[in-house]
């Protein structure tokens, strides 16, 4: 059960646990050391919600000019479909938006339901598809937001 959820950017100390749910979430998961370059790059946006202690999901958008790019958003099994995702997509939405994007572009896996259901719902629209992007075999979505 969800008690409060907080938002932050993620640090340094943070890396462990997102490189682990990353791993739990995806087959060919970032390192701890690829997340690393993230924190000192200016164009990103790289946020965690918190559970208490517990991380409980994160993001990480690059915005650059006038266009921004959801590369990672993560939710732990234990808190899916909880609301956290959309909660981590909005402040990210806010935050991209102050840098001046007018775009947000985004690739999922055409089979990952629940991720297209949530864009969807954020207003994100499907704009083309590479064939067998994901492991040679499944395809990948390509979408966008105008902000």
């Amino acid at each position: 059960m969800i008690n409060y959820i907080t938002l932050r950017e993620v640090q340094s100390s943070d890396l462990s646990a997102i490189a682990e749910i990353e791993s739990d979430s995806f087959d060919h998961g970032w390192s701890v050391h690829m997340f690393e370059d993230e924190l000192v790059r200016n164009d990103t946006v790289f946020l965690l919600a918190e559970d208490k202690d517990m991380i409980a999901g994160f993001i990480l958008l690059r915005a650059d000019f006038n266009e921004a790019e959801l590369f990672k958003i993560a939710v732990p099994k234990k808190y899916r479909c909880s609301g956290i995702g959309a909660i981590l997509l909005d402040e990210a939405v806010k935050r991209v938006r102050v840098k001046g994007a007018e775009h947000i572009f985004l690739e999922v896996r055409e089979d990952n339901m629940t991720a297209i259901s949530l864009y969807e719902k954020k207003g994100f629209v499907k704009t083309g598809k590479r064939k067998n992007y994901y492991n040679g075999s499944i395809n990948a979505l390509l979408m966008e937001l105008k902000l």
